[in-house]
């Protein structure tokens, strides 16, 4: 069930659909949340936070110039530069004041510093899934010359205390990872859960 999107499901009877009406989602008439245990549902519902801070937005740099979508099988393992990354996280805060950390100051250390002050944290960045050892997913940041580490991945998640409402993963493959019997899909967004 965790690959099923409940949002997307028809609640229109299938004879209307096949004569090309347009078809009702379930989204139009349910608000639809998801959590990945009733036990960390009742975690997170009784969650109390304080975060000092509004909005943390991050837009890393990357070595690789912006590829065409031609160019991205070539790239495919690399990480390239996010052409709109920047634009992103600018235009969150031309609507509400962010602190934003973008190109080399979107580093990881910045990041595992900064991060648990906030109620909202938007990350624009490259993203990868491991469908095989789901701790292995990772969210990629700036690298700097001080340190080889520029990855986040999802077992580093699981050790932060993040006091965040809302986590934005503004990246690819965010949300799938390892199927894991009775954990369900050990995913990026799955640990950001975790961490709070």
């Amino acid at each position: 069930l965790g690959y099923l999107p409940f949002d997307a499901l028809i609640t229109t009877p299938m004879d209307r659909f096949i004569s090309f009406n347009t078809p009702e989602y379930l989204l139009k008439k349910y608000q639809i949340s998801y959590a990945y245990s009733a036990t960390l549902w009742l975690e997170m519902r009784n969650k109390k936070t304080n975060p000092t801070k509004n909005i943390l937005a991050f837009a890393p740099a990357f070595d690789l110039p912006h590829q065409s979508i031609a160019g991205l099988k070539s790239a495919r393992d690399s990480l390239y530069q996010l052409k709109y990354s920047n634009d992103e996280v600018n235009a969150i805060d031309d609507i509400w004041t962010a602190d934003i950390y973008s190109n080399k100051e979107a580093h990881l250390q910045n990041f595992l510093q900064k991060s648990s002050d906030y109620n909202i944290i938007h990350l624009s960045t490259h993203g990868k899934a491991d469908d095989r050892v789901g701790d292995y997913c990772f969210l990629a940041f700036t690298k700097t010359s001080d340190t080889l580490e520029n990855l986040l991945y999802v077992k580093d998640l699981y050790n932060l205390k993040l006091n965040a409402d809302m986590v934005v993963l503004s990246a690819c493959e965010t949300g799938v990872g390892e199927l894991q019997k009775g954990e369900g899909i050990l995913s990026l967004a799955r640990g950001f859960t975790y961490a709070g």
